[in-house]
């Protein structure tokens, strides 16, 4: 909006009214450069969340895939200890005495 402003000096309705207008375009100016500058925040704003929720996905995958090898592991260590207790069970007892 790049219009000029209405000159009209008489003091007249049409005096007011070009007052008026000239108000009004002001008044336009503000609220589009306002909306303006808050769409870029807003353009912003959302470049950085979907940033963010890309990174909390990166992070909750990871995570995800070290409990998987923790619970692997713990399986692991699981199924050994079973067998040497099954071992450790199945050995014959030495007499005691003499």
């Amino acid at each position: 909006m790049t219009r000029d402003e209405i000159n009209i000096r008489s003091k007249d309705e049409l005096g007011d009214l070009a007052d008026a207008i000239n108000k009004m375009s002001v008044s336009l100016k503000s609220m589009i450069l306002a909306i303006t500058e808050n769409s870029i925040q807003v353009a912003s704003a959302s470049e950085e969340l979907n940033s963010t929720s890309q990174q909390i996905t990166a992070n909750s995958e990871e995570t995800s895939a070290q409990a998987d090898v923790v619970s692997k592991a713990a399986q692991t260590r699981f199924r050994a200890s079973t067998r040497l207790r099954k071992n450790f069970t199945c050995w014959p007892t030495a007499a005691v005495g003499g």
